[in-house]
């Protein structure tokens, strides 16, 4: 299931909307896709992340995949995919660096 994520820092107002996140079964479907942080651009992207190396739209291929393994936590998950999960917690905002930042579910794209 592919869904629409917004992830918005309560500290210094970074906004990054139509994040994509899991994949699908369709035809011409390229992978997961999960938000990571570019640590050379300095913004959430949506990579895919079954690749060999992580790599970002920019062409970095310093980035970090946001979340978590799943484990057993007392936090909401807003967002799941195989092994992964996004937390109703704050991460760190690639702009002020603050951990303040949280995602917000958008929209369903396809299942």
């Amino acid at each position: 299931m592919e869904r629409l994520a917004t992830a918005r820092c309560d500290h210094c107002g970074y906004v990054e909307e139509k994040l994509v996140i899991g994949g699908c079964t369709a035809a011409g479907f390229s992978g997961e896709r999960w938000p990571c942080l570019c640590f050379s651009c300095r913004r959430i992207v949506s990579a895919l992340i079954n690749r060999k190396t992580l790599a970002c739209s920019c062409g970095s291929t310093e980035i970090e995949p946001y979340g978590s393994i799943s484990r057993e936590s007392s936090s909401r998950q807003l967002f799941g995919f195989g092994d992964r999960a996004i937390e109703d917690v704050s991460y760190v905002c690639p702009r002020c660096g603050t951990i303040a930042m949280r995602f917000e579910p958008e929209a369903i794209l396809s299942d």
